[in-house]
């Protein structure tokens, strides 16, 4: 005879954290896109500068949410 195994709690943390990996790519896109854009045809540096901003400003989102968090 089987024996039914007892039901666990669903755990909402790889949701979590899948939403937190999910918006820092999706910050990170952004600026980098934006730095695409405003290089255009003059070849500045706006592409490096976008990513830069765009993973110091993820990073920051995603330890606010992590201290927040109990």
């Amino acid at each position: 005879m089987l024996h039914k195994m007892p039901k666990q709690p669903y755990n909402h943390s790889f949701l979590k954290y899948a939403g937190m990996a999910s918006q820092m790519a999706i910050i990170i896109l952004v600026f980098v896109g934006l730095g695409r854009y405003l290089d255009g045809a003059e070849g500045k540096a706006y592409t490096l500068t976008g990513s830069i901003l765009g993973v110091s400003l993820s990073l920051y989102s995603i330890i606010k949410s992590l201290l927040k968090q109990p």
